[in-house]
């Protein structure tokens, strides 16, 4: 049989994001980003930064896979998690200019290191 990979990390940030932001109530003016949107770039923040879990599993039993329970990941994983949702909401909903300015100093963090001197 064929056999497929899984990200097992993808769904269980989905649903706790989508957890968070059901229970937030975030205004709707024009610098706050759409529910959407905010979604999207908390998945993205959080994903970026934390180590993905995948497995290759039958095609037949990945398509039967709704979401991967949270036993995957131990409870300090878990935590982990929770604690990169909450930093990602607040780097995302502060104000714009301040957002920039740290986007500019983590890439500066990051270029610094010997490893990214050569590409």
């Amino acid at each position: 049989m064929a056999q497929t990979i899984v990200n097992l990390t993808l769904p269980i940030v989905t649903a706790k994001i989508d957890r968070v932001l059901s229970a937030l109530a975030i205004p709707d003016d024009q610098a706050t980003p759409t529910s959407a949107d905010l979604q999207q770039k908390l998945v993205t923040y959080v994903i970026r930064r934390l180590p993905v879990v995948y497995v290759t599993m039958e095609r037949d039993l990945a398509s039967s896979l709704d979401h991967c329970s949270a036993s995957c990941y131990s409870a300090e994983q878990q935590a982990q998690i929770d604690q990169l949702i909450d930093q990602g909401l607040q780097a995302l909903l502060m104000d714009p200019i301040a957002q920039e300015l740290a986007t500019i100093a983590e890439s500066l963090e990051t270029s610094g290191k010997a490893s990214n001197w050569f590409g």
